[in-house]
């Protein structure tokens, strides 16, 4: 039977309040840089594209590229303009709740602003979503035109080129995926039931199945307890977890990923571990406090958002994340879930 987890105190609320409006801002301005990254290797590699002499008079090539060039018009002006902006709701603009004297009018004023604060950035990130959906949506569908066309396609530079493109254009359009996945995890309620935990790891994994394709991985997943948690986030703990392990993991000649619980009294400590390139102690202190990769040189995709909406929904659900690791030595990755009588 599902039921919704009991309220936290006010004082509770406002602190994840205040964490979750933090990080939407801060992921907001992230989303804007990188945007912006991305933005300027598509229109790099486009401008390059325009200019090949093979594509002289191919008007199908040439309408494509202007396209992609007025669709990152479009784009450039959401990442300079509303991106690097997000609202900041003057009903909350300096508020805390260390500051906020401990009666219960003061704290519900305070919770009331932070939820309308919370609707407006959550709105807000909807509103981006939409808007930069289609201009990207043009430039992807306009690229993989051009990957087609024979004067692309028998052209070595211009299929490297328009390669190039449509590889910036994907690279955003996860941007996009990431913060949505991020704000999804903040704007639902819990509903929690009894989950077999194990079940759930089978059918994630079977779901990730596209990104071990040609790969020697191992899976070992020990037996595995029923669980009291929010299906759907718990989902999507699990999908962040195996898949950062499956990214990390693909330079190792097989990959090996565990899934575990460690016994512990009044919760279950659940641990995903794998063999990839690890971690040092400082990156340990930062990876669920702010939007990082383990490896920053962009061989792999993703902005660090996957380990952050693990945080925040394992929080929610009053429960703990840590991380241990080595460089070159794998991770293991751990969160809790309470055991509710």
């Amino acid at each position: 039977m599902t039921e919704i987890l009991p309220e936290p105190s006010l004082r509770a609320q406002i602190a994840e309040l205040e964490m979750a409006n933090c990080m939407l801002n801060d992921f907001a301005a992230l989303v804007a840089h990188d945007i912006r990254g991305g933005l300027r290797r598509v229109i790099s590699y486009t401008e390059l594209l325009s200019v090949i002499p093979a594509l002289n008079g191919n008007l199908d090539a040439l309408d494509s590229v202007h396209i992609i060039m007025a669709s990152t018009r479009r784009i450039r002006l959401l990442a300079d303009g509303a991106l690097a902006s997000p609202p900041q709701p003057a009903s909350v603009v300096g508020q805390s709740s260390e500051g906020t004297e401990n009666s219960s009018s003061s704290l519900e004023g305070l919770l009331n602003g932070l939820k309308s604060a919370n609707r407006e950035l959550n709105d807000f990130a909807d509103s981006v979503a939409r808007g930069l959906r289609t201009p990207l949506g043009q430039i992807l569908s306009s690229a993989g035109h051009l990957t087609k066309l024979p004067a692309v396609t028998t052209n070595p530079v211009s299929r490297d080129i328009t390669q190039n493109i449509l590889t910036g254009a994907q690279q955003m359009q996860r941007l996009i995926d990431d913060y949505l996945s991020f704000t999804n995890a903040e704007r639902h309620a819990i509903y929690r039931c009894r989950i077999s935990l194990e079940s759930l790891v089978q059918l994630v994994r079977h779901e990730l199945e596209p990104m071990s394709a040609g790969r020697k991985v191992t899976w070992r997943i020990a037996p595995l307890p029923e669980v009291e948690a929010d299906v759907s986030m718990l989902r999507q703990v699990l999908v962040n977890l195996l898949s950062n392990s499956l990214k990390y993991t693909t330079k190792c000649p097989e990959a090996v990923v565990e899934i575990g619980v460690q016994p512990a009294p009044n919760e279950h400590i659940v641990f995903v571990r794998d063999n990839g390139i690890g971690f040092d102690l400082e990156s340990a202190r930062n990876l669920f406090q702010k939007f990082v990769r383990l490896q920053d040189d962009g061989a792999i995709p993703g902005v660090g958002v996957g380990l952050v909406v693990v945080k925040h929904i394992i929080s929610r659900h009053h429960g703990r994340v840590w991380a241990e690791g080595t460089p070159g030595g794998g991770a293991t990755f751990y969160f809790t879930l309470p055991v509710f009588s």
